[in-house]
Order: structure tokens, then C-alpha cells, then sequence
């Protein structure tokens, strides 16, 4: 049987094609008699026309029984021996491939029975053939790793696989050619019997050089058509290809399949042209003249142009938009009935290109497309099958044409076959191609079905990522939230170790889910899910916010902000919180009030307000109103704000806790020196309202001194002024030793003036007298003015000494201070 070469591609088209019928070239096969039978005379070897008939059958178990029952009987290194070696490296390789999905064990095991073949026997007159069988499973191994990559294009990882193969296969052959360059002129001295006769091999040598113009169309597979590295290889393959047919005699055997290469590596460059004059020397006499051949000039010698030749007539025509003529040869090799027969009845060159004829055009056949693709799987086996199913996703002219419809019916044959990432990658670009054209129910139902075929290849992250597609792309379908909610699932199941992409992505999915479907019936899972995955971080308040927007679980909400604000470390990011807190929290309840109230027991506030939370929180108002005066007085405190909400204190005049509200602002000021006089403000309209309110002064000594610790010195005297004698007098040496024991310098000199004024009005020579002139000699030392408090003890020492021992023992202290 002559040696057939792939059907080629179309600019934009048709890859999976011919990497389906390059698998059909055969190698050059070894007779198990003393002669060896040339390439391509197989009619001749009964043994190796049963094993092509079993194989093109689907029969390869038996074949592979066959021929290990033969090679057992062989003697070992022998050229029977080698025969039934490479046809069971054959046989295993077609059973490996036509098993759903793919065996991959088969390359290694094919490719060690070979090699443990040429291990014992490599000086062998037929190692070569060998050899060539070897390079031949690497170069398999790259045309069923194409097909993986045509299915999922996307996928690094099987284009690398490829391209190793094909490498690999290179590598062999291009070794195996050197060698035979060598030997070749050897063989012809017939010097050494150990040599195979010239002659065959140099059938080996043309085998090889053939098989290296298919590596470079190989390569092109790998690329889409139209880029310069696929135009680039198929250009190197045609100028292989022509250099090889100038070698070639138009009576050996291997010249149709060397025309048909040459031809191919055209179409592929696109010049159909080329291709074409390519062609002409396989054609009747009548069609080698001046102008293109056609069915109707040809068919009185039709069955004179074999049927992969009659293949590239159809293909070209189909490239040059002659769809007409292209049904015509079609016509001219198929009777009516050949269409419906589930039996071989063409080779699959033909059928193959009846499919590229359904599928071209504007208005592809789909459903008659579809039917003969399953119909060549049946004809042809499951590899067959898989090429006919990747050529249903290319439709017209250019992959922007490709019809959904088409591509979901592939999907679903691949799918039959276990081929589980091939189907839902096409799924997937059936339902890319139907969001773009608005067709978003079926984009929705294919990328559930991508989803489903991804995870059953084991492919979890991209399963997750369809059904998230499916959900986000139409948010009204009836299962879109489940499908959402499903996807993050799915990356629950695949796992991640800490913070990791996956991780990431499943909190984006939650979120997204959240926003999309507020109050949807996925939501309250969606939720927990969310809040346990930041919970797990210790990101409290973001779990916090997502149980404030529920308000079934309030409680849960309050009981996660309370572990935010203890997990703050800054005042700025505790009061932000405490602020966002109390504003999300329902208002009618008492969790913001919890909240609030609680934020002022944080690590930063630690001033013993316990006593007056507790207080507000008994007082008997609303519960909102508690929460939003506790959350500003915490921002007060924290030096966020500089008011107060007073209305709240004219609106509950009769609790008992303002004047502690004073007592503890002023210990703040005390505390906090930078704040003294914002709080100082707060505190004496605090006061003023307070008096205003119940038309009576509360605690005058609870006012002094918060406005003392809050610089309002001055303000102090006003209210003293308020009061009549004595108490004003009194009142007037509470304010004055505050002053004295201020930590401020500025207030200790005011004190020292005030206490002054304030002994001028005594009884001179009083124990009392004397007590406030040593306060007052004492207080200069603290501003550091000694040199007045000695005068001034020197000045009591002369005029008017004290009969206290103990007050004349200090009084000559301070006289010695300077």
C-alpha cells in the first residue's frame, strides 16, 4: 500500500486533520523471507496485510496477540524477529490510542520494547529499520500530544509535551540519516554481509527524509496558522519537500507520497496555487496540461488519482471557496449509500475532508457535520474520531466564525469518549463565543457543563472558574447563585496552603457572591463561609462587617467588632473602627451599645471609666442613643473629635452621671497634656449645660479641677465668681493649690500669683498664714525659682518668724535654697 501523507490545513483551520492522516503513513516493512518487500507492497506480505486489516478494524488486542505470538517463535535478532518487534510496537501503540482517554504508558512501553531490541542487537543489518520505528513513536506521541493542545490551546504544560516529542523524534531521525549517509555507500561495495543491500536501504533513507519534512508540519500544528512561526515551519517543510521529489523518480513508490508532502507544506503556507501544480504529476495525462483540474474533466479517470490525492484536490477547493467542486470529487468517490455505512468504505483522507466540506461556508451543515463525525469514529476507530470532534470547533474562513453549536456537539462526542479536558475546553469557547453574541442562556448552560467535565478530569481550579463564569454572566438564571457558590466549593476541595492564590481567589468568589445576591437564598451560607475564612485570619472586623449586614445575628456582629477593637493596636484605628461599629449596628437593639461601651475598656483607654459605663448603660433611655453618645464620647477620648452631643444631655437632665462624665474627662486632660484644652472646652459646656438644665450648680470642686487638668484656669475663676463668701473664698485655695500641684509650669506660677492674692486676705501670723507662705515658698522651688523662695522665707524669718518649730525649721530650708 502506497505510504499516505496528512491531509493539510487551511489558513486558519484544520490542524487536527492532518495530524489525523499522517498517523496512516506506514514504515517501510521486513518481509519474514530472505527478501525483503519494498515500501508500500504490502499486498504481497499476508502476514502484514492481516495486521492493516486488524488495525484498521479497531482490533489491535488481537493484532498485538498475534504478533507476540510470532515474535516468540522468531529466533532472537533475527529479520522476523525484527518484523514482529516493529509490528508490535504498532499494534501496542494503536491500542494505547484508540483506549478513552488515551493510555499514556503505551509511548514507554512501545518505545522499551525497541530499544531493548537494539540493546541486543544493534549491529544488526536491521537495526535501522529499528531505528526508524523508534523515531516513529516519538513522533506519534507529539501528533496525540497536537491533538490534547488543539483542545485546550491555552495549556502550556501539553504544548511543551508536544514539542519534546517532536524534538525528540528529530533528534532520532536526524542521527538515524547520518548514519545511513555512511552506510549506504558501504553497502553498495557489498563488502560486509553484516550490511542490509543498498537498496532497501535506501527505502529506509527516503523514509527518514519524508518523516522529517513531517516534523516541520508538526511544529506548524503547534502554532496558530497564521503566525509566522507555523508559516515559517511549513515553508521549511516545502523547501524540504521539493528537494527531496527532485531525488525522488517519478516510478518509485514513495513519489506520491513525496508529491503530497510538497503539496501539503503549500496548502499550509496557504498558496493553494503552488499546491495545486504541487499535485499535477499525480493526475492523468489529461489533467497535467494548462489549468486547474476539475471533477468533471477528470472523471473519466477518476479512480487513475488515488483517494488522499482526490483528499488535497477536494481541500484545496474547499480553500479557494469551490465548495461546489469539492462536492463534485467528493461525488465522484462516494456512492450515495457510502455516507450512511458505519463500515469503512473510504480511507479516512476522504472522510475527513467530507467533513471540512460540511463545516466551510457561512452556513455550516452542523447536525449532518456532527453525524459524520460520529460516523467516522465508527468507520475509523476513537483517534479518527477525536480529529473529526476538534475539527468540529473550526467553522468557515477563520476561528472567529466558529459555530457554538458545533463546538458543544464536539464537546459532547470527547466527553463519550473520557476525554474530559478536551470536552470542557470546548464547552468553554462555545460558551465564550455565545456571551459575546448575547446568547446568554446557552453560555450558561455550557459553561456548567465545562465545569462538570473539568472536575471530572481532575481539573478543580478550572471547574471553579466556569461555574463562577456561569453564575457572574447571568445572575438571573434560577441555579446561578448555586453555580457561583459551587465554584467556591470547589476550591474549598482542592485546598490551599495559607495565604495562596487559590485562597484568594475563593474569598473574591464569596465577596462577589455577597454583592451580586444581597439577599439571595446562597447568601447566609455564602456568609458563613466568608466569615470563617477571615475569622480563621484573625481579620475580625472584616468578619465583624459581615454579620453587621445581617440582622438575624446581631449578637454574633457585636461579639466579633469587641475582638476587633481588642485586636487594634493605635487609638486612630481603634476609634475608626468603634465609629464604623456603632454606625452599622442596628440602632434599636443593645449590641452598639455593647460595642461602644466595651470600646472604652481597650488597651489604649485605660482611665477607669468602668464606673460610668456603667451608669450609662443602666440609664433608661434608648438603646441607639446610649450607643451613639458612648461611641462619640470614646471619639473624644481618642483625640477623634472635639464636641460632644449635648442635646443627649438635655435630654436626660436627671441622671446621675454627668458630673462623673466631668470628673473623667478632666483625669484624660490631666493624663494627656496635648489635649487638655479641646477636653477643657468639652468640659465647661458640659457644665454650663448641666446648670442650665437643672437650674442648680453641680459639684463646684468636680468642675475646678477638670478645668484646672484642662488649662481653663481663668474659665475656674468665672465660676468661682458665681459663688458668695465664704464659699467663693474657699473655692478660690481649692483652684490655687490645684494650680500649685499642676504639672504644668505656666499653672504653677498662676497658682503661686492666686495664693498671694489669696494670703493677703488672712489673718497675718495665723497657723493658717503661715501654712500658705511655706505652700507658696514651696511652689517657687517647683518653677525653679529658688532665689524667690529664699527671699521670701527671709523676708517672714526677719518680720514676723513663726512660733511652730517645725514651720521656723522649713521657713530656714528655703531661706538656704539660694
Amino acid at each position: 500500500m502506497q505510504c499516505i501523507q496528512s491531509i493539510g490545513l487551511l489558513p486558519a483551520a484544520v490542524r487536527a486533520l492532518a495530524i489525523a492522516v499522517v498517523l496512516s503513513v506506514g514504515l517501510p516493512s521486513i518481509d519474514a523471507s530472505e527478501s525483503l518487500t519494498p515500501l508500500g507492497r504490502e499486498t504481497t506480505d499476508r502476514q502484514g496485510d492481516l495486521q492493516r486489516r486488524l488495525l484498521e478494524s479497531g482490533l489491535a488486542a488481537i493484532a498485538e496477540q498475534i504478533c507476540r505470538q510470532k515474535l516468540a517463535d522468531a529466533k532472537p535478532g533475527s529479520d522476523e524477529s525484527a518484523t514482529w518487534t516493529i509490528r508490535l510496537s504498532n499494534a501496542m501503540l494503536q491500542r494505547g490510542i484508540e483506549q478513552r482517554p488515551i493510555d499514556p504508558s503505551i509511548w514507554n512501553r512501545s518505545s522499551e520494547l525497541l530499544d531493548g531490541w537494539l540493546v541486543g542487537y544493534e549491529t544488526s543489518r536491521r537495526a535501522d529499520w529499528i531505528r526508524l520505528a523508534r523515531a516513529m513513536v516519538d513522533f506519534r506521541r507529539s501528533q496525540t500530544a497536537t491533538l490534547s493542545v488543539l483542545a485546550s490551546p491555552e495549556s502550556s504544560p501539553l504544548r511543551q509535551a508536544a514539542l519534546a516529542a517532536i524534538r525528540d523524534c528529530e533528534d532520532r531521525l536526524t542521527q538515524l540519516a547520518d548514519a545511513l549517509q555512511e552506510t549506504i555507500p558501504l553497502a553498495d561495495l557489498k563488502r560486509d554481509d553484516r550490511l542490509a543491500p543498498a537498496g532497501e536501504l535506501r527505502v529506509v533513507q527516503g523514509t527518514v527524509q519524508r518523516q522529517l519534512v513531517r516534523t516541520l508540519l508538526a511544529r506548524a500544528d503547534l502554532y496558530p496558522p497564521d503566525s509566522d512561526d507555523a508559516l515559517a515551519a511549513a515553508a521549511d517543510a516545502a523547501a524540504q519537500a521539493e528537494t527531496l521529489l527532485r531525488k525522488t523518480p517519478a516510478d518509485d513508490p514513495s513519489f506520491g507520497d513525496v508529491v503530497r508532502l510538497l503539496a501539503e507544506s503549500w496548502l499550509r503556507v496557504g498558496d493553494t496555487h503552488k499546491a495545486t501544480l504541487a499535485l499535477r504529476p499525480l493526475l492523468p495525462a489529461n489533467e497535467s496540461e494548462e489549468g486547474d483540474p476539475t471533477p468533471s474533466t477528470a472523471a473519466a479517470s477518476i479512480w487513475d488519482i488515488v483517494p488522499e490525492t482526490g483528499a488535497m484536490l477536494i481541500r484545496i477547493a474547499i480553500a479557494e471557496g469551490k465548495r461546489g467542486e469539492a462536492q463534485q470529487w467528493l461525488d465522484a468517490y462516494f456512492q450515495p449509500d457510502d455516507y450512511t455505512k458505519t463500515v469503512r468504505a473510504a480511507p479516512p483522507t476522504l472522510d475527513l475532508a467530507r467533513l471540512e466540506l460540511l463545516l466551510s461556508g457561512k452556513n455550516p451543515d452542523v447536525q449532518s457535520a456532527a453525524d459524520w463525525a460520529e460516523a467516522i469514529e465508527a468507520r475509523h476507530g476513537a483517534f479518527y474520531g477525536r480529529t473529526a470532534s476538534l475539527r468540529l470547533i473550526d467553522l468557515g474562513d477563520s476561528g472567529e466564525a466558529a459555530d457554538p453549536r458545533v463546538m458543544a456537539t464536539a464537546a459532547a462526542a470527547m466527553l463519550r469518549r473520557g476525554e474530559f479536558a478536551a470536552a470542557a475546553g470546548q464547552y468553554a469557547e462555545a460558551a465564550n463565543r455565545e456571551a459575546k453574541s448575547g446568547e446568554a442562556e446557552s453560555a450558561f448552560q455550557h459553561r456548567l457543563q465545562s465545569g462538570a467535565a473539568h472536575r471530572k478530569a481532575g481539573d478543580l481550579d478550572a471547574a471553579s472558574q466556569q461555574l463562577a463564569q456561569a453564575g457572574e454572566g447571568l445572575t438571573s438564571h434560577r441555579l446561578a447563585q448555586a453555580a457561583h457558590l459551587q465554584a467556591a466549593f470547589l476550591l474549598v476541595e482542592a485546598g490551599w496552603p495559607g495565604d495562596s492564590p487559590r485562597q484568594r481567589r475563593y474569598q473574591k468568589l464569596l465577596e462577589t457572591q455577597l454583592r451580586l445576591w444581597p439577599e439571595g437564598e446562597q447568601t447566609p451560607q455564602a456568609r458563613k463561609m466568608l466569615s470563617q475564612l477571615f475569622e480563621n485570619r484573625q481579620a475580625w472586623a472584616d468578619a465583624a462587617r459581615l454579620w453587621t449586614l445581617s440582622a438575624d445575628d446581631s449578637s454574633r456582629a457585636a461579639s466579633l467588632w469587641r475582638k476587633a477593637l481588642r485586636a487594634a493596636k493605635e487609638p486612630d484605628q481603634q476609634a475608626d473602627l468603634l465609629k464604623e461599629a456603632v454606625a452599622q449596628l442596628p440602632a434599636d437593639g443593645e449590641q452598639a451599645l455593647l460595642v461602644a461601651l466595651w470600646g472604652d475598656r481597650t488597651v489604649v483607654l485605660k482611665f477607669g471609666w468602668d464606673a460610668l459605663n456603667q451608669q450609662l448603660g443602666q440609664a433608661e433611655f434608648p438603646a441607639a442613643d446610649k450607643a451613639r453618645f458612648a461611641a462619640a464620647l470614646a471619639q473624644l477620648r481618642l483625640g477623634k473629635t472635639s464636641t460632644l452631643d449635648l442635646d443627649f444631655l438635655s435630654a436626660n437632665p436627671d441622671e446621675p452621671w454627668p458630673l462623673d462624665l466631668i470628673d473623667c474627662l478632666g483625669r484624660d486632660a490631666q493624663l494627656h497634656s496635648v489635649d487638655r484644652k479641646r477636653l477643657g472646652d468639652v468640659i465647661l459646656a458640659v457644665a454650663d449645660r448641666i446648670a442650665s438644665e437643672t437650674r442648680s450648680l453641680p459639684d463646684q470642686l468636680t468642675i475646678l479641677k477638670a478645668l484646672v487638668a484642662s488649662e481653663q484656669s481663668n474659665r475656674a475663676m468665672e465660676v468661682i465668681g458665681q459663688f458668695p463668701e465664704p464659699r467663693s473664698g474657699s473655692l478660690a485655695r481649692e483652684l490655687a493649690q490645684m494650680l500649685l500641684h499642676s504639672d504644668v509650669p505656666d499653672d504653677r506660677r498662676q497658682g503661686i500669683e492666686r495664693m498671694l492674692q489669696y494670703g493677703r486676705g488672712m489673718k497675718k501670723g495665723s497657723d493658717d498664714w503661715f501654712a500658705v507662705q511655706l505652700e507658696i515658698c514651696q511652689a517657687y522651688l517647683t518653677v525653679n525659682d529658688s532665689q524667690a523662695a529664699a527671699k521670701l522665707a527671709n523676708y517672714l524669718l526677719l518680720t514676723s518668724p513663726p512660733s511652730d518649730p517645725q514651720q521656723l525649721a522649713r521657713l530656714r530650708e528655703f531661706a538656704q535654697a539660694n
